[in-house]
């Protein structure tokens, strides 16, 4: 009777509740997880292995091997195929319809070849609770940041497959499944490429910028996703402005720095990145609004958009041409928005100004210039608030 009860009530690990009949999770330790996931040939076992991994880590990270980044790591990209380890294979699209568009926007190469081999369902969640376990642990171990970094930039020395998974996972899209491993993989990557420029370099000349932008485009105009269209949009932004903002030091192998453009941002190549934030933001704030406070989306999109203004005029042109600057002033005169979301809206409008001869106007016609004075006004201990308001008042007037 009372023992029966008091065996009703016992909590039981839901992780290892999970995994399926005769996988013993329960009994297994981190090394035999870790085979599991490494060895294991039925995709489903390796999701149960994965997660239940991800519970051990989070009751004890030091009792997961110090090679656990290393082996989820590679099984992500076993399960993205042989052009991981090969090196990715490149591909020849038709001429008409949408691969035309996709072999003009990502200019051929891996990048080309993942965009028409997207991830099935059962590989996308099997990926999706790897790269949860691997996300996890990288936060947790600071170290394993460091050593999975320089796992795949060795890799990557032989062969540019190294990203093939992630390609493939920002390729996958138009179904109700992946949005989970699709969110899994940027921030995943923001994390390894925050403050590393080699990688962020690798990342862009694999064209992640990109395929990023082209997935975050069509989720913004509606395709599936398989997640909340928000946190979607809000990984994808926080990779772009990572990859975009990101410190590049081949700038002082010319005379002038201040002169110097990278390739990724010459002519039209940022169209495809600049007009999908540019949706995201509107949707945001002018179709769905009703937020308390500015998004980590907001600020993400405003820094990326910015920095590409900043490095292209021609670019800077198109954000004004299709009133990019009345997002800007929506993030100032939410009554919501923060000091740092105030200050990043500012100096946005402010690196517009120098893209057309026409910008004064076009500035001035969004409110800018009130909405300036509107933040000086309130936050008048930001040194860096009054420096770029004070640039947008003078852009108005020309």
């Amino acid at each position: 009777g009372s023992s029966d009860r008091r065996q009703k009530r016992r909590p039981h690990n839901l992780c290892s509740s999970m995994l399926p009949a005769g996988d013993g999770g329960l009994g297994e330790d981190e090394e035999s997880l870790l085979r599991r996931i490494e060895c294991g040939a039925d995709l489903a076992g390796v999701q149960w292995a994965a997660s239940e991994l991800l519970c051990r880590l989070h009751r004890a990270p030091s009792s997961v091997p110090q090679h656990a980044a290393e082996v989820l790591m590679d099984r992500l990209q076993s399960i993205a195929g042989p052009g991981a380890i090969e090196g990715a294979p490149t591909w020849s699209p038709p001429t008409t319809g949408r691969p035309l568009h996709a072999n003009r926007v990502l200019g051929g190469g891996p990048a080309l070849a993942a965009a028409f081999q997207p991830l099935l369902g059962a590989e996308l969640e099997a990926a999706s609770s790897l790269l949860a376990a691997l996300l996890d642990l990288l936060h947790a171990r600071r170290e394993d940041q460091v050593r999975l970094r320089e796992h795949l930039m060795e890799t990557g020395s032989h062969s540019p497959g190294c990203f093939w998974l992630f390609l493939r996972v920002f390729a996958s899209g138009d179904v109700d499944h992946g949005g989970a491993a699709f969110v899994r993989c940027c921030h995943l990557l923001a994390l390894l490429a925050e403050g590393d420029e080699h990688m962020s370099r690798a990342l862009r000349s694999a064209r992640a910028l990109d395929l990023v932008a082209d997935r975050l485009a069509r989720a913004t105009k509606g395709d599936a996703l398989g997640t909340e269209w928000l946190p979607f949009a809000t990984a994808a932004a926080h990779l772009l402005q990572i990859l975009i903002c990101e410190e590049d030091t081949q700038c002082m192998s010319i005379a002038d720095p201040t002169l110097f453009v990278p390739a990724w941002a010459h002519s039209r190549k940022p169209d495809t990145t600049v007009d999908a934030l540019i949706e995201a933001l509107r949707r945001s704030l002018v179709h769905v609004g009703g937020h308390m406070v500015a998004q980590a989306l907001h600020t993400s999109a405003l820094r990326a958009l910015g920095t590409v203004a900043h490095l292209s005029r021609s670019q800077a042109q198109r954000m004004l041409a299709v009133k990019g600057v009345d997002l800007a002033v929506a993030v100032l005169r939410h009554d919501g928005s923060h000091e740092e979301a105030v200050s990043i809206a500012l100096w946005y409008i402010a690196e517009l100004a120098p893209g057309s001869p026409f910008s004064p106007k076009a500035i001035a016609a969004s409110g800018a210039e009130a909405a300036a004075r509107s933040a000086m006004s309130k936050y008048p201990w930001s040194q860096r608030v009054q420096v770029e308001a004070e640039r947008v008042v003078r852009a108005c007037q020309g």
